[in-house]
């Protein structure tokens, strides 16, 4: 198994989004009136995170990263600790000059904007977001010298113009990654779409590294966990706890993720990520990953790790390559 602190840790640093993305669990939450759980990220807590990973993504379950009031401090702390750092962001509700600031405090850190669409119809999903602004907070990052990516979730409002997209991004040297999403929607316009054979240029399938087909094999019942099988990352939820995946922030109620969830696992309660990852806890999770029959795992685990291996269940990501651009 590919060792815990060479992965990225994904981290939900908060509670709070401007966005209504209907395919987001946090707006299903707010649907049904139950609370979003957790608190923000504190300094504290990330100098452990960091003092241990390798690797720091900002990807929220339940939140947009900007939203933390630490957020600015914590790319600096990446910056002076020399790790690596990506921030997924689709919210556009900070000041022009709150970006100014947070692109100047680390000039490595590669930052992914999540853009469904042309700037002006990136709305249609991207409940409340200012498209347009969030495009152009893109570009003052790529022109300032950061790395930039542009997310693309593929509508059937937005399919027909992925051309038009290429074209702006090669125009402004920006990479672009179409993704093809599975989640349910409720919004006719809304319905997911596949890139269709005239988009090859987009090539390869982007599922998980560094996997043990021999060790693979030897898993039964059709489980095929990616946390032990995989490079996947591990996940800091917004309650205070590191998870085997992003995919168990969401699970604190089922009753064999429970003990994840302990006070006793709390950061907070710990000198070190490396005593929670070490814990009896976490030994005793990946032992019944390894042992248990699927009826008798998490829900989280069986719905997100018996399919392939190769890909998320729910999202097939397409990446374009340099060939394309001048």
């Amino acid at each position: 198994m590919i060792p815990f602190n060479a992965r990225r840790v994904n981290i939900d640093a908060g509670t709070r989004c401007t966005l209504q993305c209907p395919g987001c669990i946090r707006t299903r939450f707010v649907r049904d009136n139950k609370r979003i759980p957790g608190k923000d990220l504190t300094v504290e807590q990330f100098k452990k995170i960091v003092d241990y990973f390798d690797e720091i993504g900002f990807c929220g379950t339940w939140s947009d990263p900007i939203f933390n009031k630490n957020f600015i401090q914590f790319l600096k702390i990446c910056k002076y600790k020399n790790k690596p750092v990506e921030i997924s962001n689709a919210a556009s509700h900070k000041p022009i000059e709150w970006y100014e600031e947070a692109f100047a405090a680390n000039k490595n850190a590669y930052w992914v904007f999540g853009i469904d669409g042309l700037p002006e119809e990136s709305h249609k999903y991207r409940k409340n977001q200012d498209g347009v602004k969030l495009f152009n907070m893109m570009l003052s990052a790529k022109y300032s010298g950061l790395k930039v990516l542009w997310q693309y979730i593929l509508f059937n409002y937005n399919i027909h113009n992925v051309e038009e997209a290429k074209k702006i991004a090669n125009f402004h040297k920006l990479e672009i990654m179409f993704v093809e999403s599975y989640r349910p929607y409720i919004d006719p316009e809304l319905e997911n779409v596949k890139l269709d054979d005239k988009h090859t240029k987009f090539e390869g399938n982007m599922g998980w590294n560094n996997i043990d087909v021999e060790v693979v094999k030897r898993f039964k019942g059709g489980l095929k966990p990616k946390c032990l099988l995989s490079d996947r990352d591990l996940s800091y939820s917004s309650t205070g706890h590191i998870l085997p995946c992003c995919w168990a922030n969401v699970a604190m109620d089922e009753k064999q993720m429970g003990p994840l969830f302990s006070d006793k696992l709390h950061i907070d309660n710990n000198n070190t990520v490396d005593d929670i990852v070490t814990s009896d806890e976490w030994k005793d999770f990946f032992f019944k990953l390894k042992t248990y029959s699927l009826d008798e795992l998490p829900d989280t685990c069986v719905e997100n790790c018996s399919k392939s291996l190769q890909n998320n269940h729910c999202c097939n990501k397409i990446i374009n390559d340099e060939r394309w651009q001048n």
